[in-house]
């Protein structure tokens, strides 16, 4: 087994929004607790809300654990996460040059990185897309 532990710096006011972005508003999440008190997710997350409601410039260091039986990450794939940390690329075109590759071979590895949350695609102008870490580190241990 292998335990990955993916860590992000946010504050208050950035987990309020997220929550805004999952349940749209405060209410509407009470309502999902109130109606399945078992969900311990919604219950967590109203929790988070009350909270940092009070303390939006609270720093925190979010942490999530992913458990592999085998290695998550291979070469073109640390490549990938390195250049888009360390260059900021404006679109995947320019993420495609940073490691050397054709946009069309790293497609399904940025399609990947995505599904297991490590990085997000946002639109860019003329409808780019723009490569994003979701963590800012990340901790394997074997």
């Amino acid at each position: 087994m292998i335990e990955i532990k993916l860590k992000r710096k946010t504050n208050g006011e950035k987990i309020i929004k997220e929550l805004e972005a999952i349940y749209g508003t405060k209410q509407r999440l009470e309502r999902i607790v109130e109606r399945n008190p078992k969900d311990a997710k919604a219950y967590y997350d109203l929790d988070d809300w009350n909270y940092y409601k009070d303390h939006l410039d609270e720093e925190v260091t979010e942490e999530d654990v992913l458990i592999r039986d085998k290695f998550l990450f291979d070469k073109g794939e640390i490549d990938i996460l390195n250049s888009i940390k360390e260059n900021n690329p404006k679109n995947l075109t320019e993420l495609a040059k940073l490691v050397d590759k054709n946009i069309s071979n790293i497609l399904s590895t940025i399609d990947k990185l995505e599904k297991e949350g490590l990085i997000k695609i946002e639109e860019g102008n003329k409808n780019s897309k723009i490569p994003i870490l979701t963590y800012d580190a990340i901790e394997i241990a074997i």
